[in-house]
């Protein structure tokens, strides 16, 4: 009872079990998807603020930024404005970011960079159900600046939906998503943590 699957597949091998067991299959970078995420949706309490800049403070390393604590500053400003947006954007984030290299390193992962239509979504596509697969082959073909957010995004949710529920979560192919170093780094300590 209550139980709940989160599979990262490669190859479609899960399609079919996720279609019988009435899950929801997610096909991420894939061509024909319009799926969109808004990972700034959830920003009212203090843990999901801490995990917002955290994740904001990775897309600017990503994009070769070293974040000064003026800087780190500046973004948790901008994530404390945002909570009274009713959009959540990351491009109405940009815009609330009074350090200029910040919204210069932000904007490749907002609608006027090439990420922008997976990250920059004013609502999420992504579903509540009970078994969510996502196919990771598509996302996985492209660089980190695309796999890290989408992946820390995606953990992120899965960790806010561990309430003490059986919770299987299936990671096929583990050694791709192992070579990532940033996303290494944050998986190793999720499991230490969230293991329980």
């Amino acid at each position: 009872p209550r139980a709940q699957v989160f599979a990262f597949d490669r190859g479609y091998s899960i399609w079919m079990l996720t279609q019988a067991a009435g899950g929801e299959f997610y096909d991420l970078a894939g061509p024909k998807t319009d799926l969109a995420f808004c990972p700034l949706r959830d920003i009212d309490s203090e843990s999901d603020l801490t995990w917002a800049v955290g994740w904001i403070e990775a897309l600017c390393r990503l994009s070769g930024l070293k974040v000064t604590p003026r800087q780190r500053n500046s973004i948790a400003e901008a994530v404390l404005q945002l909570r009274f947006s009713p959009t959540r954007t990351l491009t109405e984030l940009s815009a609330n970011v009074q350090e200029m290299e910040v919204r210069d390193a932000l904007q490749h992962f907002t609608v006027a960079g090439t990420l922008g239509t997976l990250l920059d979504a004013e609502t999420d596509s992504l579903g509540s159900g009970r078994m969510l697969a996502f196919e990771t082959e598509n996302l996985l073909q492209l660089d980190e600046k695309a796999v890290i957010p989408v992946l820390l995004y995606l953990f992120r949710r899965i960790e806010q939906r561990l309430d003490g529920s059986p919770t299987l979560i299936l990671l096929d192919e583990a050694w791709a998503y192992l070579q990532h170093e940033l996303f290494r780094e944050r998986l190793k300590d999720w499991l230490q943590t969230m293991r329980r």
